[in-house]
């Protein structure tokens, strides 16, 4: 528990804005740990409001306080608060039960990593892994390198090639395997980041008049800007047509909607023949049987990109899935827990038991390992 001295200095650095991540989840812990006693749930804007008032009334102390509270901070950076349905969980060491039930020689599941499986155009396969850097193959139009764990594509003089471009059109395929995750640059600079159980298929030159790449599961676009060829992304049930944006999709066969999500510029998602919406920088597009838009916290939506599981309200089944492609493990739910909702953030590069156990804190569900499967318990 945190001392007068140290929740003072906390509230000092909310108010001027300077908290870390980590320092704003122990203030905001605390806080839900304060209010416990009400009948109603607390929301994120008056949880801040409130925040911010207290902030106000207390005095300022010493900044020698903070030298105090460092390692407790470091202790928790693993989380940034986790909330399910706009409840709190009362960390109560003495009748908690077990967030993990332990056995002994249990192997760590670790981490997935950067890595991937290149298709050539001939069908030959590279596994990325284990490749080191510089070029790895010339294909038609292209030569291919690998530069720290990023694959780019060079276009080449159309002199180099025994045949003018047009007339050879050849197709790469990049297939991330569960627990790998890999970066691409297309040849005309497009950058794509492909998340884990996923896969893009690539012209090694944009010949046309078009641009076009097609994806399965999910992958994170920063598409060069050009006027004249506009790129176009087909995946599971839609296409989406930019001219320079950056955007995310997600389009696992086994997720129950299709979801593209807008940082900057402009998209048309188009769903068949008929169904079209265009996107603005902060909306999301949700295809099922029809799109929907809605603004959205768009850093959830890539939190993956950049290290992280961030979930708002989401679904347990729907972080399982993404532990288990990360991780490349399995699930078993033994409790009806999965429709329950999380609101939190962890970083995805600890151990599978650190997300585990950060999830069962918040009282969702407990968690059993028996080898590479995740048994879910209530």
């Amino acid at each position: 528990m945190m001392h007068d001295e140290e929740i003072r200095a906390l509230l000092q650095k909310y108010a001027t804005g300077n908290l870390t991540e980590t320092e704003k989840a122990l203030l905001e812990s605390w806080y839900l740990k304060q209010a416990g006693g009400s009948a109603n749930p607390i929301d994120e804007k008056k949880m801040e409001a409130n925040l911010k008032g207290m902030a106000g009334r207390l005095p300022v102390k010493r900044k020698a306080v903070l030298h105090t509270i460092w390692p407790r901070i470091a202790a928790a950076a693993a989380i940034v608060l986790l909330i399910i349905g706009g409840w709190w969980y009362a960390d109560n060491r003495t009748t908690q039960k077990p967030a993990l039930a332990k056995t002994q020689a249990v192997q760590p599941i670790i981490p997935g990593k950067d890595g991937a499986i290149l298709t050539l155009a001939d069908g030959h396969q590279i596994v990325l892994d284990t490749m080191g850097n510089g070029i790895i193959a010339d294909q038609s139009g292209a030569q291919v390198e690998l530069q720290e764990g990023r694959l780019a594509y060079k276009s080449l003089p159309i002199a180099h090639s025994p045949l003018p471009i047009a007339y050879l059109p050849a197709f790469n395929t990049l297939i991330t395997p569960r627990g790998r995750q890999f970066q691409l640059v297309l040849p005309d600079g497009t950058k794509v980041w492909l998340n884990a159980a996923s896969s893009i298929r690539y012209p090694t030159a944009f010949t046309g008049k078009e641009r076009n790449v097609e994806i399965t599961g999910e992958a994170y676009f920063e598409v060069a800007h050009n006027k004249d060829k506009p790129f176009h992304v087909k995946s599971n049930k839609q296409v989406v047509e930019v001219l320079g944006t950056h955007f995310n999709i997600m389009a696992y066969d086994d997720e129950p909607a299709v979801k593209t999500t807008l940082l900057e510029g402009k998209v048309k998602v188009t769903a068949g023949t008929a169904a079209s919406a265009i996107l603005q920088p902060g909306e999301q597009a949700t295809l099922t049987r029809q799109i929907k838009i809605a603004p959205v916290k768009t850093a959830a939506a890539v939190a993956w990109k950049n290290g992280e599981f961030m979930f708002r309200n989401e679904p347990l089944e729907n972080i399982m899935r993404s532990v288990a492609r990360w991780y490349d493990v399995d699930i078993v739910y033994k409790a009806d827990v999965a429709h329950k909702e999380v609101w939190g953030s962890i970083t995805k590069y600890g151990n599978v038991s650190d997300v585990l156990e950060m999830i069962a804190l918040t009282g969702v569900a407990h968690f059993k390992v028996a080898g590479r499967t995740i048994i879910i318990q209530s």
